[in-house]
């Protein structure tokens, strides 16, 4: 039940020698038969070793690609492409499940087995268009999947598929930040937003889940600092430091936004069982992140004094910044970030 080990023996000049073993773990093993009834014995099994790569557990090994292999010349040889209707049997739920665009292959193993039976059924182009469809990757997983195909010879290299040109695999993200009060969207006049010193919500639309970040400031000093490239694991920048989000006893059911001068506080949305929002509505083709404020909870810079102020006590100019971690993980892209200034209860 552990591990499986197979090579085979042959004779050369004389003498019996081994091929390279295959070494496959917990329950993946070897089928040793004559699929196309040729007289020629192949080795069916899956290619874990492209899922330890791209950074699967042993446990999720069965997520690999199929992988048909036979002897020749003293050496295993790859002849999985020479079963194109058992490489679709293994890809057909997925591909139904992009069809249906529903985000079934879009964790960075199973895409990496997907793209894998593409390539071996000559579609792989095709392959990354379905994918980017669908799937929102960082630039990070995309760039080890492609790393991952070429190694493992999938494929021999990406000349129409430029690995420096994220565009065509992640277009533009299209997501909207909202302001409402007394249930109608607030817009802009001039240079803010304005708004009663009264209850009002702040929401977030994405087509799909992503980190989300979201602060509000007295002053806009942090982010004119902000650039497009920046790493946000630099501590010198104090916006969106890591590891600084609310911390709240009763984690979302604040109805307020915590002001800090130094902006290193900040709302978040990890996942819909980990954020400090409001609520959570996620159908597919759009998730809406939603917090209600009737409240500020501003900090002095020590982070240390809270004072809770109601909205209606409030007026003046606060600056709020939402950025969303879509492209590459930890550095601000140009469509991730939006600005707003608030202008309440005043002319």
């Amino acid at each position: 039940s552990c591990c499986s080990t197979l090579a085979v023996a042959y004779q050369q000049a004389g003498e019996y020698l081994l091929t390279d073993a295959l070494y496959r773990k917990y329950g993946i093993g070897f089928d040793v038969q004559d699929i196309d009834a040729d007289g020629r014995l192949e080795i069916r099994t899956l290619n874990t070793p492209l899922n330890t790569f791209l950074g699967g557990a042993d446990a999720v090994a069965i997520a690999s690609p199929l992988q048909i292999l036979t002897f020749e010349d003293g050496n295993l040889v790859d002849v999985s492409q020479d079963f194109p209707e058992l490489l679709r049997a293994q890809l057909a739920d997925w591909q139904a499940e992009l069809t249906a665009q529903v985000e079934g292959p879009c964790e960075v193993l199973a895409a990496g087995t997907y793209l894998a039976l593409r390539y071996m059924l000559g579609e792989g182009d095709q392959a990354w268009r379905d994918l980017a469809r669908v799937c929102w990757l960082d630039g990070a997983s995309w760039a080890m999947l492609r790393e991952a195909l070429v190694q493992f010879d999938y494929a021999e290299s990406f000349t129409r598929i430029d690995p420096e040109d994220m565009a065509q695999l992640m277009p533009p993200l299209d997501w909207s930040l909202e302001l409402s009060q007394y249930g109608q969207q607030v817009t802009s006049e001039g240079d803010s937003i304005p708004l009663l010193a009264d209850v009002f919500t702040v929401s977030i639309n994405l087509p799909r889940p992503h980190p989300v970040y979201l602060n509000l400031a007295t002053n806009d000093t942090n982010y004119q600092r902000l650039f497009v490239g920046e790493d946000v694991t630099n501590r010198d920048n104090a916006l969106f430091s890591l590891a600084t989000g609310i911390a709240e006893f009763d984690f979302g059911q604040c109805y307020c936004l915590t002001v800090h001068n130094t902006a290193s506080h900040y709302l978040f949305y990890d996942s819909d069982d980990l954020h400090r929002f409001n609520t959570v509505s996620s159908v597919p083709g759009q998730v809406q992140l939603v917090r209600i404020v009737d409240t500020f909870r501003i900090l002095d810079d020590s982070s240390i004094d809270v004072q809770d102020v109601p909205v209606e006590q409030v007026q003046g100019r606060y600056y709020l910044t939402a950025w969303v971690d879509y492209r590459n993980e930890n550095v601000i892209d140009a469509d991730e970030l939006k600005h707003v200034v608030l202008n309440i209860g005043q002319p």
